[in-house]
């Protein structure tokens, strides 16, 4: 859980005497996701974009739950065919690290042409 939270246990037992509990352990909290659209369209989720913050909106604020409510069923997980991969931010020598050696080794051989040629005309 990312913040803290008072879980309050009810346990149905019926007429039988109290279940003689010391401890209980939350292991997941059931998470709902509420929003006001029309049934009639059909809904999608996205997700899966590791680089995408949470968003943030107003709507804890004004969101009042009704009495009245659907539940929505998951279908199967789908791909998304209009889903592009990011753009690569990384700089182009991160992209391509052969390129620095290959750049480093043309200026060498370029200087070393250059100091050979200034080097047979001095000694002529």
């Amino acid at each position: 859980m990312q913040s803290a939270a008072t879980v309050e246990v009810a346990v149905n037992n019926g007429d039988d005497p109290p279940l003689p509990f010391t401890a209980i352990r939350l292991e997941t909290r059931q998470r709902k996701i509420c929003f006001d659209a029309p049934t009639a369209q059909p809904l999608i989720l996205f997700y899966g974009d590791a680089a995408l913050t949470a968003p943030q909106y107003d709507y804890t604020r004004l969101f009042s739950p009704s009495s009245e409510f659907h539940a929505a069923k998951l279908g199967p997980e789908q791909f998304n065919p209009a889903y592009r991969d990011r753009p690569d931010a990384r700089p182009l020598t991160d992209r391509h690290p052969h390129l620095l050696w290959i750049a480093l080794l043309t200026v060498i051989c370029i200087l070393a042409i250059i100091a050979i040629r200034s080097s047979k005309t001095v000694h002529r």
